[in-house]
């Protein structure tokens, strides 16, 4: 059974429902990824429109904090399972197209994006980074999915590829303002598509090339501060990544030295206000815009007011939001959630990973647990956010998904025509969080 999402505008104390939106999605999102990038993933650079490849046409080529290629496959309607394997052939391509060949394939769709000058230097840069080891990794959107595309997602989560899922609606308000809902599906893992991971270079290397460039105090000032700030510094082939201590793999700012530019600066302001608590429009206002998924510059003539700046921020951050055990998707804290399913009852992959760390991105690492832990709680009661049985559901003893649904009928739960449990026994994250804490 499919899930339905109701929007309210809360107006003088009155809620007042927003209805689906008429406009044109299928016009509108591919100019609005290319536009704002961080609707798909949080710093990501595009550097091209409609690249051509060995494999068709893809949408959006982009490049990300952590140095790799991004292939994105926008569908304007529902996606299917053939949108992320078109967006597999795509990888494919880019991963063995040649340097040279790539670069005049990006020169080419450039027009319509802004800087393209900035976009080809970081083309640039990214192919003498890219040597035999090229990374890529793929971003599907669409306005809802598919249960085919469910089931790819979720054997992929066994391989560590490096997916985001992303679906988007559009409410429109009586006052005629439109809302862009969005919600994420994305990988737990740091495999690339590729051989094996290309060397990184250390921080002290990095900084060295920032001296080489007349930014090295900056460069040396801002990780400092960002250590002392207990944030993890993590280095790459050109760039250092600094992010919260809770999630390595999550983007709060990005520092590149640049030849003949000096220091390249940027960061998320909503990855602060997810990890910290601070808004992210003060996070905006103090850092500026220009390093707001775009490229700031700490230059060799002018980088001491920026530096000092950015300094003071990190100074000033708040201890971390829950960074403690309780709110980790560890095995440890997402059984306790998982215990709670009681006979009759289901939860999903996504409310255990939302009840255990306040967001949805850890559901294909939970969904990896129930899978693979003979001591997961309850697994047979987790199932996918369609109510859905898993079709690679196993019993210790070998049963298949069948055994499950005799197993949750057994328990009192009733299932549609569809196959689908039924919704009313769902157990989502806040009745979760309410029994953890003795309120349920």
């Amino acid at each position: 059974m499919a899930a339905h999402v109701g929007i309210w505008s809360i107006n003088h104390g009155v809620p007042q429902r927003t209805v689906r939106s008429r406009v044109d999605l299928e016009a509108d999102l591919e100019d609005w990824c290319a536009t704002d990038p961080s609707l798909l993933v949080e710093g990501l650079r595009i550097v091209g429109r409609q690249v051509h490849c060995e494999g068709g046409y893809i949408d959006l080529l982009g490049i990300d904090v952590q140095e790799r290629w991004v292939i994105v496959e926008l569908k304007r309607a529902r996606l299917y399972r053939e949108a992320l394997i078109q967006a597999i052939d795509y990888a494919s391509s880019i991963r063995h197209m040649e340097p040279g060949r790539l670069r005049a394939t990006i020169e080419k769709s450039t027009g319509s994006i802004p800087g393209a000058e900035a976009v080809l230097e970081q083309v640039e840069s990214q192919l003498s980074a890219d040597e035999d080891r090229r990374e890529v990794a793929i971003v599907v959107a669409g306005t809802a999915t598919d249960k085919s595309l469910d089931r790819v997602v979720e054997f992929l989560s066994d391989f560590d590829l490096p997916l985001r899922v992303v679906t988007f609606d559009v409410f429109e308000e009586a006052d005629g303002s439109r809302l862009l809902i969005r919600e994420v599906l994305e990988e737990e893992g740091d495999t690339p598509i590729g051989p094996e991971r290309r060397k990184v270079r250390t921080i002290d290397q990095i900084a060295a090339v920032a001296e080489r460039q007349g930014v090295g105090e900056a460069f040396r000032r801002i990780v400092t501060s960002a250590e002392k700030a207990e944030l993890f510094c993590r280095p790459y082939v050109h760039s250092v990544m600094v992010t919260p201590p809770s999630n390595k793999g999550r983007y709060l700012m990005v520092l590149t030295p640049q030849e003949g530019r000096g220091l390249r600066f940027s960061y998320g302001p909503d990855s602060f206000a997810e990890f910290f608590d601070v808004d992210s429009q003060d996070v905006e206002v103090l850092l500026g815009p220009d390093g707001c998924n775009e490229d700031a510059y700490l230059t060799p003539d002018d980088w001491e007011a920026g530096t000092t700046t950015i300094v003071e921020f990190l100074q000033s951050l708040p201890d971390p939001v829950a960074i403690d055990e309780d709110r980790r998707a560890d095995f440890a804290t997402v059984s306790k959630y998982a215990a709670l399913v009681r006979p009759g009852e289901w939860t999903t992959y996504r409310d255990l990973s939302t009840a255990a760390i306040g967001r949805s991105s850890a559901s294909m690492a939970v969904g990896g647990m129930a899978r693979r832990r003979p001591d997961f709680p309850n697994a047979h009661r987790v199932l996918g956010h369609t109510g859905l049985v898993s079709p690679r559901w196993r019993s210790e003893s070998g049963g298949g998904p069948d055994e499950c649904r005799a197993m949750l009928a057994d328990e009192g739960l009733s299932f549609l025509e569809d196959g689908s449990a039924d919704a009313g026994a769902r157990v989502a994250h806040e009745e979760l969080t309410r029994r953890l804490k003795g309120e349920g």
